[in-house]
């Protein structure tokens, strides 16, 4: 008998696909074994499963061969094809499945997970889902009291725009509030007096089957690696020339929430088909301490880009030194280098057009207030100089 099948899921992926999930049309769940004979072809090896035990699996309850040889008895099957996005055709195997096509003894796809990671994984699979537990924990003085949950909403808001961020550096403003609006919360619990676990899921996801999450994947992992070196002057430079200055606010905007609530905070993070979690926590100390030393760098330049704007100059206030360039895109307002404000902006025709050569200045003081960086005119010309 052949089957007509439509691939539901990529349970696993490396190089390429290599166990998925796919549904007959009559809703009958199988497994698939993917392999390439070649660089263009997948062959896949597909048996009969009940949803209850391909979840057993995802969880590592079972190990893949003991799945497989368990249900080939009432049949297997085997597709070709170089296109698993769409339907594809399984043909019926009269024989046992060959030793060399079975998967090894011990394939579990989920091995030494502790409570927390286990729990994550645990939720990714039951919703086929992005997912990311949240643990807040208060110090002890604020544990005996019921905890506002203003001071955790504080935190996942700036955890929120960190993500947008993170994953979209150089991208439009619209890219980010689409990626904002993937994540909203589903559960809450908590788990003892004045602690409380967030449970968050993708409530979108990209258009590409075999990662769909590609964004917050992406985002989670750049924060991982933020937080997990130590957060100085030096590294928050780099996370800024590497992700974008606006990334380097988020980060400084969510350590000071997480001081200003009192807590410890951690996360943990997967999807479906990954075979890991990530995550990270910070200690309340710790965000105090490495606040503590950025306070100190207030002055210290943490961004400087130079900025070229041609347009039509409106304004020049001489006390403030303060200008305006009506450019095509809109109104720049920017200031004027102070050993020289008056002879560079000295002698302009307003309405005439001119082209400013600024430098855009953000220092570690304008970052702590979450400010916008200082555009700061170097030197002027006409359009065609």
């Amino acid at each position: 008998m052949n089957l007509h099948l439509v691939v539901t899921d990529v349970i696993s992926y490396s190089d390429g696909p290599e166990i998925i999930e796919a549904l007959d049309r009559n809703g009958g769940h199988f497994i698939g074994l993917v392999s390439n004979s070649d660089t263009l072809t997948f062959k896949v090896i597909l048996v009969g499963v009940p949803p209850d035990e391909i979840n057993r699996y995802r969880v590592g309850e079972v190990d893949l061969r003991s799945l497989v040889e368990a249900a080939a008895p009432h049949g297997w099957y085997i597709c070709e094809t170089n296109d698993l996005s769409s339907g594809i055709e399984a043909i019926g195997q009269t024989d046992s499945i060959p030793e060399h096509m079975l998967p090894l003894t011990g394939g579990f796809l989920r091995e030494n997970l502790d409570k927390e990671k286990d729990a994550v994984l645990r939720s990714a699979t039951q919703r086929q889902n992005f997912v990311v537990l949240l643990k807040f924990e208060p110090k002890d003085h604020l544990r005996q009291h019921r905890m506002n949950l203003r001071r955790f909403a504080d935190v996942i808001g700036e955890l929120h725009d960190l993500i947008a961020l993170s994953g979209t550096s150089g991208t439009t403003g619209r890219m980010r509030t689409e990626i904002r609006e993937k994540l909203s919360v589903d559960v809450v619990d908590s788990p003892r007096e004045g602690s409380l676990e967030l449970l968050l899921e993708a409530s979108s996801a990209d258009n590409d089957m075999f990662n769909p999450h590609m964004h917050l994947v992406q985002a989670f992992s750049r924060i991982d690696k933020a937080i997990a070196s130590d957060i100085t002057e030096s590294s928050i430079k780099e996370l800024s020339g590497k992700f974008g200055h606006e990334f380097a606010i988020g980060l400084i905007a969510l350590l000071k929430k997480i001081e200003a609530s009192e807590i410890d905070f951690n996360y943990f993070w997967t999807e479906p088909h990954v075979e890991s979690v990530g995550g990270n926590g910070m200690k309340l100390a710790d965000v105090k301490a490495t606040l503590a030393i950025l306070d100190e760098k207030s002055d210290s330049v943490l961004h400087k880009e130079s900025r070229t704007y041609t347009g039509a100059f409106v304004q020049f206030n001489t006390k403030s030194g303060k200008w305006g360039l009506q450019t095509e895109s809109g109104l720049v307002v920017g200031d004027s280098d102070e050993s020289d404000s008056v002879s560079l902006l000295s002698g302009l025709v307003v309405d005439e057009t001119y082209t400013f050569y600024c430098e855009e200045i953000l220092k570690f003081g304008q970052a702590w207030q979450n400010a916008k960086p200082t555009l700061v005119l170097k030197e002027i010309g006409k359009p065609n100089d």
